[in-house]
């Protein structure tokens, strides 16, 4: 009794299981690599003091956030002068500096 194909489905599976398991490695070595630089992420939350043009006073400390993308929990992209007094934010940090500004709903006084 011959084989069919010369046994050569054996060696197409086994290739095809070794270079899936190289897709594997390689996403998982990338993925690792992109979350180790989370070590330099920070977060500071509060209570918006005060707002004054693109400053924000947060916890006795002032932020500058020109530039800074600012966006509402609700994912929509709002600006500082939407920022009102009360406000509970998180400023993101990444190498010292504010990636991004998170607004939750303002709370009663």
């Amino acid at each position: 009794m011959t084989m069919r194909n010369g046994g050569n489905h054996g060696k197409r599976t086994s290739r095809a299981r070794s270079v899936f398991l190289l897709v594997v490695f390689l996403a998982s070595f990338l993925a690792a690599a992109s979350f180790g630089s989370a070590g330099d992420l920070r977060v500071v939350g509060g209570f918006v003091e005060t707002v004054s043009g693109n400053y924000l006073y947060l916890r006795g400390r002032s932020y500058d956030i020109e530039g800074v993308p600012i966006e509402h929990t609700s994912g929509t992209k709002i600006t500082a002068a939407q920022i009102v007094r009360g406000s509970k934010v998180d400023l993101f940090f990444r190498g010292g500096k504010i990636t991004t500004v998170l607004v939750y709903e303002p709370m009663p006084e």
